[in-house]
């Protein structure tokens, strides 16, 4: 016995199927007006029997077959069957005119259902890799090869770009984002191909001044303009980020032309540099800030990102592009460029190769060393001079100048002799907790560089372990350090850590001491020795004092960093090791229980 819902889907079908035979068969054989009509009573039979979402659920699948599918309303009956049958004449080459025709009649009533019909079949296929394709309540037994076919990809190409609604432009990137990571660099090529005609025939028009175009891109206003720009700058980055093959697309499109000029990166610094417009330059920095993050960082984006004219505006934003006093920042856009250019450094964190002095000879115009020790050193200072005093304020720039120490052992450097940069960095005075804790995480990173969110091999350049990682050499170590104890006060830095670590009421300082604290403990027997010499430290390490479950775990993989440094655990006495592993076979979160008598006391 068939639902209501499952009734529905079978009428639905067999109105499709009809809707599709009349309109193949009677072709040139029918008058327009006789076509209108037909056309008029389809869709008022759809309007009775089902509504436009429905409708479109039942299509949409069929989009994505190279050859016919079979739905199968489930549970299965003989009156399905019999439309099932009839679906099975259903292909891509049909569906999608049939698609086009319900939209282009009802637009109000079919455009956005059908955008949501898609990006839900995109979203299924992207999650399946079996040739059972689940949508609704339908259950598509595909053919073993399914695909995109240009004729879809132009409509969709066009719906991002052109459509009115916010929703329809928003559902069709999702789409194009899941069929991408089904099917891989072969359709992603296309459409970041498609994007680069797009911006070529409709945007890039509209920077002439010229009055002879009369296409339609003379018709956009300056606003329509940006919208399309962000449009097309947001679907290339996101799939430029899925890997090699599409991010080199991303740089260069590969086309008949060979021009550089004609590649979507292109498109997105000319955003990034239209001074006429800073909310699309916003924009900009945001696709720029969501390549700089996005994990697994692979190798022609990592290039990509510190080459010369990626830094450049953004150093110029910064006011930073010339040793020019006169040069002033930009006061909307130079904190974000100032907190992207962190993020780009933070890249070499994870391989110092790519901050490397490039030869001039190879015919590159990329010196990413030169930009750094010269024009984000710049941007540092002039930030400096734009400090308020608020917590916000440091919290950035503590961001930012540890990131660009991490970035290369001479950027490093020239932090550590710069005291208006140390000052504002390392110094502890007036700071709330968490400002505190920043600190110390912060010069822990630069230490003992981490992988980005645990991920333990890194795609950044091929595929690096962590011996890629610039990790400073034990002379930039003790700098560091020094350079910790010299701004507050000429207190050793261990005491000083150690002290926090054990006296603070709060957590977040204790917590940030302990972050560094492990990272020492990471570096060899340089580290180890310069623990363990400490007086205090012996005591702190062994006792299981900490309330707090953060604290807890926090100690504890302190005392992992330590038996897993061999160098290091080698200076230790065995009783010391001995106990420490112990400690590591009791877990974190161990507590001493005491006999019965001693807990009873007197009271026996």
């Amino acid at each position: 016995m068939l639902s209501e819902a499952e009734k529905e889907i079978a009428a639905v079908q067999t109105l499709l199927i009809q809707l599709s035979n009349q309109s193949t068969v009677s072709g040139n054989h029918t008058t327009n007006n006789d076509q209108q009509k037909q056309q008029k009573q389809w869709m008022e039979q759809l309007a009775v029997v089902s509504n436009p979402r429905t409708v479109m659920n039942v299509l949409a699948p069929h989009l994505f077959l190279q050859e016919a599918g079979v739905p199968v309303v489930v549970p299965s009956s003989s009156s399905v069957s019999a439309n099932a049958t009839a679906m099975r004449n259903m292909t891509r080459e049909e569906a999608l005119p049939l698609l086009m025709q319900l939209v282009t009649a009802q637009p109000d009533q079919y455009l956005v259902p059908a955008s949501r019909a898609i990006q839900s079949v995109a979203r299924d296929l992207a999650k399946s890799s079996s040739q059972q394709q689940q949508h609704g309540s339908l259950l598509f037994v595909t053919p073993p090869v399914t695909g995109v076919s240009d004729e879809l990809l132009t409509v969709m190409v066009s719906q991002l770009t052109a459509a009115p609604q916010v929703e329809v432009s928003t559902n069709t990137a999702t789409a194009l984002k899941d069929l991408c990571l089904k099917f891989g660099p072969p359709l992603s090529t296309r459409v970041l191909h498609a994007m680069t005609t797009i911006w070529h025939s409709t945007l890039h028009p509209l920077s002439s001044s010229s009055s002879s175009n009369n296409n339609a891109s003379s018709k956009l206003s300056r606003s329509e303009a940006s919208t399309l720009s962000v449009r097309c700058a947001s679907m290339a980055v996101d799939l430029a980020v899925q890997g090699d093959a599409p991010m080199k697309v991303f740089m260069t499109n590969d086309d008949s032309t060979g021009s550089l000029s004609s590649s979507l990166s292109q498109l997105l610094l000319e955003i990034l540099s239209d001074d006429t417009d800073p909310l699309l330059q916003m924009s900009a920095l945001d696709f720029l800030e969501t390549m700089a993050t996005t994990v697994p960082m692979h190798e022609p984006r990592a290039h990509w990102l510190v080459s010369n004219q990626v830094i450049a505006p953004l150093l110029s934003m910064t006011g930073a592009s010339s040793d020019d006093e006169e040069e002033e920042p930009n006061l909307l856009l130079s904190g974000p460029a100032l907190r992207l250019l962190s993020s780009i450094c933070q890249l070499g964190q994870r391989d110092s190769t790519l901050f490397q002095q490039v030869n001039s000879s190879s015919g590159s115009d990329t010196q990413p060393q030169q930009l750094l020790q010269t024009g984000f050193h710049r941007a540092l200072l002039r930030a400096c001079e734009g400090l308020s005093g608020g917590e916000l304020d440091r919290l950035a720039f503590v961001d930012a100048v540890s990131s660009y120490a991490s970035a290369s052992p001479e950027a490093l450097v020239l932090v550590l002799d710069d005291l208006v940069l140390k000052q504002k960095w390392l110094s502890l005075h007036a700071a709330q907790p968490k400002l505190k804790s920043i600190i110390l995480v912060s010069v822990a990173r630069v230490m003992d560089p981490p992988p980005p969110d645990g991920v333990i091999v890194d795609a950044i350049m091929g595929g690096h372990d962590n011996d890629a990682r610039n990790v400073p050499s034990n002379t930039m170590a003790n700098r560091l350090l020094g350079a910790l104890s010299e701004m507050n006060r000429d207190k050793d830095a261990i005491e000083l850590i150690l002290g926090m670590a054990i006296q603070s009421p709060w957590v977040e300082e204790r917590l940030g001491s302990f972050a560094l604290l492990k990272a020492i403990a990471r570096r060899g027997r340089q580290g180890v020795q310069t623990l363990f010499l400490h007086a205090g430290f012996l005591e702190f390490i062994t006792s299981r004092d900490q309330t707090a479950k953060e604290g807890k775990e926090a100690k504890f993989e302190i005392i992992q960093a330590i038996l897993q440094n061999d160098a290091g655990k080698e200076l230790l006495a065995e009783p010391i090791v001995q106990q420490l592993e112990t400690m590591i076979k009791q877990g974190p979160y161990y507590v001493k229980t005491q006999h019965m008598d001693v807990m009873l006391g007197d009271a026996q």
